[in-house]
């Protein structure tokens, strides 16, 4: 069944949900399109199914990547969250793209519902970087600022990064701590009086 739900999974990433019909799913997954029924009502109910499952795992990877780095000091974790993402999906390109279309390109009439539950399943890792960078603020590890505002420039980096690593072929895993490197600096030499900007 695993193979079958990412083949499920490839059509949605490749074709998104407008261009994707049962049909088309049903010859992926060698099936026929009744025996596709069977399992699910429509495409809606599908591709609920596949949001559920991208999302799931999207938590897992979080909560495991929080518990991997519990105990390090405050710069170390931040980091080690902020690779561990970008390799869990560059590693997973298939994963990365579908959860991508998820996330920017649902449809419409689906749109809300994806949106309030991916910001219900997104609370942990955004509480938790939000906590981090409460705590380096209070180390004086890096500057005073929102720690909200910290946590947009570190998912601005880290998603760009990704992004820009599945675009260009000759971006190295290794040079993520390099990106990282300059991202912490900038945090810890910014001083108070530019927050404005």
């Amino acid at each position: 069944m695993l193979d079958k739900q990412k083949k499920q999974r490839l059509k949605f990433a490749v074709k998104g949900y407008e261009g994707t019909s049962m049909g088309d799913i049903a010859a992926e997954v060698g099936i026929n399109k009744a025996s596709l029924y069977t399992h699910f009502t429509g495409k809606d109910e599908l591709f609920l199914a596949i949001y559920e499952d991208a999302a799931a795992d999207y938590e897992k990877l979080n909560r495991t990547l929080f518990e991997e780095s519990a105990g390090m000091p405050v710069g170390e974790q931040l980091f080690w969250i902020f690779q561990g993402y970008i390799l869990y999906y560059h590693r997973n390109t298939e994963f990365a793209a579908l959860w991508t279309q998820i996330v920017l390109f649902p449809p419409l009439h689906l749109r809300e519902r994806v949106r309030v539950d991916l910001a219900g399943r997104d609370r942990f890792f955004h509480e938790g970087v939000i906590g981090l960078f409460s705590r380096a603020i209070e180390e004086g590890v890096v500057c005073r600022d929102s720690p909200a505002r910290l946590v947009m420039s570190y998912r601005s980096m880290r998603d760009g990064l990704l992004s820009w690593m599945h675009t260009v072929p000759q971006m190295k895993e290794e040079w993520i701590r390099s990106f990282w490197l300059d991202l912490w600096s900038g945090l810890q030499r910014r001083s108070d009086d530019t927050q404005g900007g």
